[in-house]
């Protein structure tokens, strides 16, 4: 099992996505592992996420969520699923309300919602199951930091660049049609 975690954290109008992880059976160390740290805004999504709250600290839950997603999204774009099987990823957390909703996949709330939905989309793309694990805060230091734009120790060529707006939309893509 390869040893991986994420985690956000957002003021009014500023927030952060971060997270990291390592190959199957790697000893984490933060020289060797894979990581992201993403600075976000409210023009960083599609309107769709930010026309539902006038503050990203209202929706920490869907950005923990979405930062699980950008988690999977990129331990996946390096594992190809073989045929007639289907990768199992375990994922750390340290919201327990966002563990619950990826647990179920189930949310009548926007944005986390539409975040779990993405979420279905990637894992079926990807031929994934994600299975998210709650653990304190404490255990999280790394992604933690890595949501606030703390990146000393980790080995810059080892980071991995998304583009959320892109992420987001692909599962709708076809609709627009």
């Amino acid at each position: 099992m390869a040893l991986c975690a994420a985690d956000a954290f957002a003021t009014e109008h500023t927030g952060g996505l971060g997270g990291w992880w390592a190959g199957a059976g790697a000893h984490p160390e933060k020289c060797a592992v894979h990581w992201f740290s993403i600075s976000v805004t409210p023009e960083s999504f599609p309107s769709w996420f930010t026309e539902l709250s006038n503050s990203l600290q209202s929706c920490i839950s869907a950005l923990e969520a979405l930062a699980q997603l950008v988690l999977l999204v990129g331990r996946a774009q390096a594992h190809t699923a073989p045929k007639h099987c289907v990768l199992r990823f375990h994922q750390l957390r340290d919201n327990a309300g966002a563990a619950a909703c990826s647990r179920k996949q189930l949310s009548m709330s926007k944005p986390m919602c539409l975040i779990l939905q993405a979420t279905g989309f990637y894992c079926s793309k990807f031929g994934v199951t994600l299975s998210s694990q709650h653990i304190d805060g404490t255990r999280n230091s790394w992604a933690d930091a890595r949501s606030r734009g703390d990146t000393s120790g980790f080995c810059p060529r080892l980071r991995c660049q998304f583009d959320l707006h892109d992420l987001l939309q692909a599962p709708w893509k076809d609709l627009e049609a």
